[in-house]
């Protein structure tokens, strides 16, 4: 198997743009597994930041997401969008 090495270093760099923090945070409300994470995603370009949290179970399927963008109007004052919308935790590091 040949290794390409063009491919490795396009992942590290897409990785390093788009950091994502995802945590076990125990039963899933609907089918009650213990596989229900919190994922959080920080996807930013020259002047757009876009924060973006999923609550998901990989058992039954069960998904929310909610992004934010750093460009949206709608956003209230003090918001802060590191702050997960479900659960109220924050990302590492």
């Amino acid at each position: 198997m040949v290794r390409d090495s063009n491919r490795f270093s396009l992942s590290t760099s897409a990785r390093s743009s788009m950091p994502r923090d995802r945590r076990i945070l125990g039963a899933c409300p609907h089918c009650g597994q213990a596989s229900y994470t919190c994922s959080y995603n920080l996807f930013q370009t020259a002047g757009l930041r876009i924060d973006s949290w999923e609550h998901k179970c990989p058992d039954c399927g069960h998904r929310e997401t909610q992004a934010y963008r750093s460009d949206a109007d709608d956003l209230a004052e003090g918001f802060d969008p590191e702050v997960c919308p479900f659960c109220g935790r924050e990302p590492l590091g």
